[in-house]
C-alpha cells in the first residue's frame, strides 16, 4: 500500500466515525502539506506519518496469469503515524474537552472494532496504539496550551509486480564431447 493510499483510508474511515460520535465540528487533517497555510482556528485532529519501517523478510514468488508471467515481492511494512490534537481554549472555560479530552477520545474511536474492521477491509490494521503524553507550551497568547499526541503502528504489505521474459523459442544444441 502506497503512503497516500493509508493516508486517504484513515481520514475516510475517522470521519464518520468522529461524526457519529458527535465530533462532526472537529476537522481531521494531515499534517505538513506543501500548501497548507497555518492551522484552523477552532479545534482539530491532525496525523502525519512519522517512519515506514519493514518487518521480516519479503515474501518473493512468480505467478502465470494465462497470459503473463510476475515476479511478486511481497513486503509487510509497519507505519508509524502520530495523532496530535490542539484545541484553544480559555482558562475561563471550564466545562469544554480539552485536547488531551479529544484525543483520548480518538483513540478510542480507532481502538474500536467499526475502525477497525474499515481498516482490514482497506487492507491495513492497527498493531499498537501508544499512551498519550500531554506536555505544554506557551501559546501566542502568554497562556500554556496542552499539546497532546499518541502514535498509532499500522501494519499494511507493500506489493511490486513485475513482468517477467517469456521463453518464445528453445534452440537446444546437443555436441559431442
Amino acid at each position: 500500500m502506497k503512503e497516500k493510499d493509508l493516508i486517504r483510508l484513515i481520514l475516510s474511515t475517522a470521519r464518520p466515525l468522529l461524526d457519529a460520535a458527535g465530533y462532526s465540528d472537529v476537522p481531521f487533517v494531515q499534517n505538513f502539506q506543501p500548501t497548507q497555510q497555518g492551522r484552523p482556528q477552532s479545534r482539530y485532529l491532525s496525523m502525519n506519518i512519522v517512519v515506514n519501517q519493514r518487518y521480516g523478510s519479503p515474501a518473493k514468488y512468480s505467478q502465470w496469469d494465462g497470459t503473463n508471467y510476475w515476479r511478486i515481492v511481497e513486503q509487510v511494512i509497519m507505519t508509524t503515524v502520530q495523532i496530535n490534537a490542539v484545541v484553544n481554549s480559555t482558562p475561563e472555560d471550564v466545562t469544554s474537552d480539552t485536547a488531551s479530552d479529544l484525543l483520548n477520545r480518538f483513540a478510542l474511536i480507532m481502538n474500536d472494532w467499526p475502525f477497525q474492521k474499515a481498516l482490514i477491509a482497506g487492507g491495513a490494521n492497527i498493531l499498537r496504539i501508544t499512551t498519550v503524553p500531554n506536555p505544554k507550551s506557551d501559546n501566542d497568547r502568554s497562556q500554556w496550551q496542552a499539546e497532546p499526541s499518541f502514535d498509532v503502528i499500522l501494519t499494511h504489505t507493500d506489493t511490486v509486480r513485475s513482468a517477467q521474459r517469456q521463453l518464445t523459442a528453445i534452440d537446444v544444441q546437443l555436441k559431442r564431447v
